[in-house]
């Protein structure tokens, strides 16, 4: 069993990084190039459409993130991954539940 001082420790850290993310999203991007056909029978794609899917309130949601925003979404994104892993670790300092 750890020490009181070692545990009480971790959970100061866990607690400063933490504080240190702000902005932050639950959820992850999809970037998925549409499929259309065209009147002279052939198939081609557009673009791929940067899209924020979540999960909010019960209900799946999904909104459009605009290209130039892209790389601040990405960055939330992954604030919010780090964020649920750090909340999720257990007080004791053991490793959490699998995901």
């Amino acid at each position: 069993m750890r020490k009181r001082e070692e545990i009480e420790k971790e959970m100061r850290k866990v607690s400063a990084e933490l504080a240190t993310i702000v902005y932050y999203v639950n959820g992850s991007i999809s970037e998925r190039p549409r499929k259309y056909t065209r009147k002279d029978g052939s198939e081609s794609e557009q673009k791929a459409l940067p899209t924020l899917q979540y999960y909010a309130g019960g209900r799946q949601g999904g909104k459009r993130v605009p290209r130039k925003l892209l790389p601040a979404m990405r960055q939330r994104v992954a604030n919010g991954k780090r964020r649920k892993e750090l909340l999720r670790r257990p007080a004791g300092g053991a490793p959490g539940p699998p995901p």
